[in-house]
């Protein structure tokens, strides 16, 4: 299932020790979010859990960008299609997927990231600061949209922000 767990974690960069033992248990289907100031050690926390950092390419429409991974893992057509097609609709993306990134709002960018996502039907979302360049109104409807997206799909949750108002607002824990 979606369960996380971590025991006496730490990270090193050279003499600086950045995560220092931290333990974690996160159930299946729970929304956490990591909170503190810049510097603290959340993305890099955050990081050690995916076990990867992911890139994203700018010029293909918004179908593209969302199925590129399952078409790099060899997915037949029909399947990416459907896959694709109930993650827009799930994001309210469907009238957009023919749209190139540059065309999108900055809320809209963030569906498609997240639509990246939820078509390879993952365990865990990790989500690290998802609304710190968009403006005060953006940021509070796409809290609501990923509190609406938590509830759907009772997926675990894992959100690094400092802000305390979207932890206090989103998080179980």
């Amino acid at each position: 299932m979606g369960t996380i767990q971590l025991d006496r974690v730490e990270k090193w960069f050279g003499d600086l020790q950045i995560i220092k033992g931290v333990d974690l248990d996160i159930g299946d289907g729970e929304f956490v979010i990591f909170v503190g100031p810049s510097g603290c050690g959340k993305s890099t926390l955050l990081r050690l859990v995916a076990g990867l950092e992911e890139t994203s390419a700018g010029t293909m429409s918004v179908r593209d960008n969302m199925s590129f991974g399952l078409r790099m893992a060899g997915m037949p057509k029909a399947k990416i299609d459907a896959r694709v097609a109930e993650a827009a609709r799930i994001l309210k993306l469907d009238v957009l997927l023919d749209r190139r990134p540059r065309a999108l709002s900055g809320g809209q960018r963030q569906r498609v990231a997240i639509g990246r996502a939820i078509v390879r039907e993952p365990k865990a979302f990790l989500f690290d600061e998802p609304l710190s360049n968009l403006d005060a109104a953006l940021r509070v409807e796409m809290r609501f949209e990923i509190a609406r997206l938590h509830n759907d799909l009772g997926a675990t949750m894992i959100y690094v922000t400092h802000d305390q108002v979207e932890a206090m607002t989103l998080a179980d824990k």
